[in-house]
C-alpha cells in the first residue's frame, strides 16, 4: 500500500499506519485515521517507531485528568499488553479525575463493567491487580475489602512424553517446531516468549496454537484430538515438569527451575531451601540427561 505523499511503502498496523515522510531523515510518522492525525514518532527504527506510535495511540481520545495521567504514565514503558490494559481501564474510569475518587463501590462497578465485556473472572482480577499498584505507597487503599471475581481454573492436558522421542531431530525444519522444543526443555511460558520478542528485535514471532498443531502432527496427534483434550502451548511447560518428575528430580528444584515462588510457604522444607546458595551441579547433570531422549 502506498501513501500519496511519498513513494515508500507504509506499514499498516491495527489502529494506525507508519510511513517515512522525508527520504533524507528516514524518520517514521504515524497516521491515525480514527482521529485524523499525523504525528512524528522521532524514530528511524521500525520497531521503536511502532512502540512509540502505539503509546501515542494509547493516549488519544482519553481524558487527560490527573488520574489518567498517573495510570498511563505508570505503565507507559511496560509490555504492550500491559499498557493496553491500562488504556482500557482509563476508558472504563473516564469519570474519575483524581485517585481519591476511586472508592470501593466504584471498583465493584468496574468489575461489573469488565464482566459485561465477556472476559473471564481471571482476566478481571488481572485488571484489578494492575490498578491496585497505584495505591502501593498510600495509606488509604479501596482494594482492602474488594472481593476477587470467581473463576474456574482450566485443566490443561499435555502430549504423551514418550511420543516426543527424537523430536529434537526436526526442530530446525520450521520455527513452530523450535518453540515447543524450547518450552519442553526449559519450562518457558508463552508470555516469556512474548517478552523476549518485545525486548529483542528480530526474535521469532509465534502463533502458539499453530506450534501445538504442528508439533502434534509430527508425533501423531491431529487437531481434533488436540482441541478435545485442551492441549495448548502451556502444555509444553507441563511436559517439562512431568519429565523432571519422572527422572526423580527433587520437587523443590523443579519449582525453582519453573520460576515458582518457594519462599512464601508454610512448608518447612521450602523455608529452609535456598537454591541460590546450594550446589546444583549434580542436579543440572540430571536435568540434561532427562531430556536426552528428545534427540
Amino acid at each position: 500500500m502506498q501513501d500519496k505523499r511519498c513513494k515508500y511503502k507504509i506499514r499498516e498496523c491495527k489502529d494506525f499506519y507508519l510511513f517515512i515522510k522525508h527520504k533524507q531523515s528516514h524518520i517514521y510518522y504515524a497516521r491515525f485515521p480514527e482521529y485524523n492525525r499525523i504525528v512524528s514518532t522521532g524514530q528511524t527504527n521500525i520497531k521503536q517507531a511502532y512502540q512509540e506510535a502505539y503509546r501515542i495511540y494509547g493516549s488519544l481520545g482519553i481524558a487527560t485528568t490527573p488520574f489518567h495521567e498517573l495510570l498511563l504514565n505508570t505503565y507507559k514503558d511496560s509490555f504492550f499488553k500491559t499498557y493496553n490494559m491500562a488504556k482500557k481501564l482509563s476508558v472504563f474510569l473516564s469519570d474519575i479525575k483524581t485517585i481519591e475518587q476511586v472508592t470501593l463501590p466504584r471498583l465493584v462497578k468496574l468489575q461489573e463493567q469488565l464482566a459485561a465485556t465477556g472476559i473471564t473472572g481471571k482476566s478481571i482480577n488481572n485488571y484489578m491487580s494492575l490498578l491496585r499498584k497505584l495505591w502501593k505507597n498510600k495509606e488509604y487503599n479501596p482494594f482492602q475489602n474488594l472481593s476477587p471475581m470467581e473463576h474456574t481454573k482450566t485443566i490443561r492436558q499435555c502430549f504423551s512424553v514418550e511420543s516426543f522421542k527424537g523430536y529434537g531431530n526436526y526442530i530446525f525444519q520450521h520455527k513452530y517446531l523450535l518453540l515447543p522444543y524450547i518450552a519442553i526443555t526449559t519450562g518457558m511460558r508463552a508470555s516469556e516468549f512474548k517478552i523476549a520478542e518485545y525486548k529483542n528485535n528480530g526474535f521469532v514471532k509465534a502463533s502458539w496454537k499453530e506450534s501445538v498443531y504442528m508439533s502434534g502432527a509430527l508425533v501423531g496427534y491431529d487437531k481434533e484430538y488436540i482441541d478435545q483434550h485442551n492441549i495448548v502451548f502451556q502444555s509444553f511447560r507441563k511436559m517439562y515438569k512431568t519429565i523432571l518428575e519422572s527422572n526423580n528430580i527433587n520437587n523443590l528444584w523443579i519449582e525453582y527451575y519453573m520460576g515458582h515462588s518457594i519462599l512464601q510457604s508454610t512448608d518447612v522444607n521450602k523455608l529452609y531451601f535456598n537454591p541460590l546458595s546450594a550446589d546444583d551441579s549434580l542436579i543440572y547433570e540430571q536435568v540434561i540427561k532427562a531430556f536426552e531422549f528428545l534427540s
